[in-house]
């Protein structure tokens, strides 16, 4: 899907089109691809971001980071899904932590718990997280005698956390089960997922997800 750490807008949507999000992945949003930038350098981002998806956006918020992680392109590509491109993730502690992790890992790296569409401003937000997977380049520096990647940006894909729960928890055999799920602590503010029939809580605790 990239040539040297580039990714195309047609590229991507034949990538999120061949995915078949609806049908082999319940509970995915959607898919994006972050370009990482130094503090600074965000006037390329941003003609990139009037060239590809025709508006013209500042890479936003403002940051104190030396690094920004501008969000480029969103499937499914739709107009209420625009008002995201061009925000900096690595301005929001929990998903910079992700970030961080990522761009030190070869292995996807996923958030914790996270209302999705609050960066838009969606009234209806949805409990979920995020997983991040680093895009190097080509251009592999040597460090100690091991290669480091160049790391070009991040793959996303956003989960929302009912969808998914409720889709594991329908498939056959349907076990007679009534769950909440927490991500970390048991509180209300790390609830991931509950049942339409809350858990008997005189048969034990809720599960806590780390």
């Amino acid at each position: 899907m990239t040539h040297d750490g580039e990714v195309s807008q047609a590229q991507f949507d034949q990538y999120y089109s061949a995915l078949n999000a609806d049908a082999n992945f319940p509970g995915l949003r959607g898919i994006g691809f972050l370009r990482l930038v130094r503090t600074g350098d965000e006037a390329q981002a941003e003609r990139d971001i009037l060239s590809s998806q025709g508006i013209a956006r500042r890479i936003f918020p403002a940051t104190d980071q030396p690094l920004r992680t501008p969000l480029m392109m969103f499937e499914p590509h739709n107009p209420s899904n625009l008002d995201a491109i061009g925000y900096d993730m690595f301005t929001d502690p929990p998903r910079r932590r992700a970030l961080q992790a990522a761009f030190k890992s070869p292995e996807p790296q996923a958030t914790g718990r996270l209302d999705l569409g609050r960066v838009t401003g969606n009234v209806q937000t949805y409990p979920g997280f995020l997983a991040f997977s680093r895009i190097e380049t080509l251009n592999a520096a040597q460090v100690g005698g091991r290669p480091q990647p160049d790391v070009a940006g991040f793959l996303y894909a956003a989960f929302r956390a009912g969808d998914l729960f409720n889709t594991a928890l329908g498939k056959s055999p349907l076990l007679p089960v009534n769950v909440e799920i927490y991500d970390s602590a048991v509180d209300p503010d790390n609830l991931l997922f509950r049942s339409e029939a809350r858990p008997d809580a005189s048969l034990g605790n809720a599960l806590a997800v780390t």
